[in-house]
Parts: C-alpha cells; sequence; structure tokens
C-alpha cells in the first residue's frame, strides 16, 4: 500500500483535500450582501428559520446578520410606503385631470345647447317675421281683390312699396 501523506484523513487514503483558496474579502462582502438581500425578502418564520445557519456561513455573529436583514427589510418597507403614496397621488392628479376635463366637456355641451336653443329662437322669430308678412300681404290682397279691377294695379303697386315687396311690372323694377 502506498504511502499518501498528504491525506488529512487517515482513515481513508483515497480522500485528499485541496487547500482553501482564501475568498477576498470584496467577494465575501458581495455574497454577504447577496445573502441579506435574500433572507430580507423571505417571510419572517423562515429569517428566523435560517437566521442562524446563514450568519454561521458568512462568518458571523447572528446578531449582526440579523440587524444587517432588519435594516434591508425596514429600507424595503419604506420604499414600498413611498411608491404607495407616489400611486396615490398619481393616481389623485389623474383623477383630477379627468374631473377637470369632464368640466370643460360637460361646459362645452352645454355651451352647444345654449348655441342650438339660441339658432332656434332666431329660426322660430324669423319664421314669425315671415309668417307676419304673409298675412300682413294676404290681407292687403284680399282687401285689392274686393276693389274695382281698374284700381287693382295702383293699389298693387302701392302695397309693393308699403310692404317692400318686388313690384310686378318689368319697367317698375328699377326704381
Amino acid at each position: 500500500m502506498a504511502d499518501h501523506s498528504n491525506s488529512t484523513n487517515g482513515d481513508d487514503p483515497k480522500i485528499v483535500e485541496f487547500p482553501k483558496a482564501e475568498i477576498p474579502p470584496e467577494e465575501r462582502a458581495r455574497r454577504l450582501q447577496a445573502e441579506v438581500e435574500r433572507q430580507a425578502r423571505l417571510p419572517l418564520f423562515e429569517r428566523v428559520l435560517y437566521l442562524e445557519d446563514a450568519a454561521k456561513t458568512h462568518g458571523i455573529k447572528p446578531a449582526k446578520f440579523k440587524a444587517l436583514v432588519e435594516a434591508i427589510v425596514r429600507e424595503n418597507e419604506k420604499k414600498a410606503r413611498e411608491a404607495k403614496t407616489d400611486n396615490r397621488y398619481e393616481r389623485r392628479r389623474v383623477e383630477q385631470k379627468q374631473e377637470r376635463e369632464g368640466k370643460r366637456t360637460r361646459q362645452d355641451e352645454k355651451d352647444a345647447r345654449k348655441e342650438a336653443e339660441r339658432a332656434r329662437k332666431e329660426a322660430e322669430r324669423i319664421e314669425r317675421e315671415q309668417e307676419a308678412k304673409r298675412k300682413k300681404r294676404d290681407a292687403v290682397f284680399a282687401e285689392i281683390a274686393d276693389l274695382p279691377k281698374l284700381t287693382h294695379e295702383v293699389r298693387l303697386k302701392e302695397a309693393a312699396k308699403r310692404l317692400e315687396l318686388p313690384s310686378s311690372n318689368p319697367g317698375d323694377r328699377g326704381r
């Protein structure tokens, strides 16, 4: 049997342990930070369950590891509260903008209704004026129709001037 002098375990000559390479401090700090952040995302009961093993793995005291994890948890909770507040403010800002747009739309609709009502009243006024002129003209024509035929032309010219109607005689249109 061969002598295995670099074996640390005298019972099993096949197991050879390699010398442990020293992990640089920057890498240890990065690994610790990653584990602290991972632990901070865990539910409380899991955090408590794995806290001591994780602290031992990274070579720090459990109380110090717990303090690091709790600091990250508090920071995450603070960020969540701020995000919630920001969301609330943003939602309120959007609601106020929609409310202003709604008021503007309602005002535009109100203005359009007023304009339509004004146009309808104007059309009714013009229609009433035309109806009054038509009635007046019909009354004048009825009055002229009752007169002798020889006076019709003279009376029609007078009525045309009075009612501001065009003359029926083509020669009188330029006057």
